[in-house]
């Protein structure tokens, strides 16, 4: 059975409507997508900054212990210039024992210091390491920033053109069909701004929701008869290769 001027009427609008609406899906999805990019770069300046701050108290805390070892050593010369004014054994040997004691702490605040210090350099390598991540999501924003400025003319030029095609291949409909597929379109359009309101009938089965169609609607598709499916509603055309 040979094609005809309504079955490749809607074939045309179908493969517009695909166009229009892979074009509307880009630019619609761009902004969440550019939202998601910002999202990731506010999350990694957060991250950037707990890290940096992490670096700056262990700082804070070492020069805390540092001051405590300044203070604590100084103290020990102190007294270790008092031991030549030692009056008797037993205050000589007092003093020792406490220079002896302030001499351990001070060897503990020592070690606690070092281990200050190697956490400093390690919280410092994850805020290097953290800044490198920043900067990555950034360049990953700004570029995907600049390409959809920069496709997004073209983009919309295509899809006003679209638009034309359209509207010289809705002119083709047949006057009967035309309020059947106006307001299917219209209804759709109004709903997501996309068109999905034709569907190819492969095999005797609605190619958007795998209903199988009765035969009597089959037929009336193949002759280019205008029917909807039964169960989704959308417009049925028969599509390359299945009119036979």
């Amino acid at each position: 059975m040979e094609s005809n001027p309504v079955t490749e009427t809607l074939r045309a609008l179908y493969s517009l409507h695909n166009r229009f609406n892979e074009i509307h899906h880009t630019l619609t999805k761009a902004p969440r997508i550019l939202a998601l990019h910002h999202q990731r770069v506010d999350a990694q300046q957060k991250t950037l900054d707990d890290a940096t701050a992490q670096v700056q108290e262990q700082k804070v805390l070492a020069a805390t212990k540092q001051g405590q070892l300044n203070d604590g050593e100084s103290k020990i010369k102190k007294r270790e210039s008092q031991l030549m004014e030692c009056k008797s054994n037993d205050e000589y040997k007092a003093l020792q024992q406490d220079i002896k004691a302030s001499q351990m702490a001070m060897s503990v605040l020592s070690d606690e210091i070092l281990e200050v210090l190697e956490k400093i350099e390690a919280l410092e390598a994850n805020a290097a390491k953290e800044k490198e991540n920043l900067e990555k999501v950034k360049a990953e924003f700004e570029k995907f920033k600049a390409d959809m400025e920069e496709k997004r003319p073209a983009l919309e030029e295509r899809r006003s053109e679209i638009i034309a095609k359209l509207k010289e291949e809705e002119k083709k409909l047949p006057a009967e069909f035309k309020d059947l597929y106006n307001r299917a379109a219209h209804n759709s359009f109004a709903r997501d701004g996309q068109f999905d309101v034709l569907a190819p009938l492969n095999n005797g089965v609605c190619g958007q929701c795998n209903t199988a169609q009765v035969k009597n609607t089959i037929s009336q598709v193949y002759v280019g008869e205008f029917c909807v499916c039964q169960s989704c509603g959308r417009i049925l055309f028969a599509p390359e290769g299945r009119l036979e």
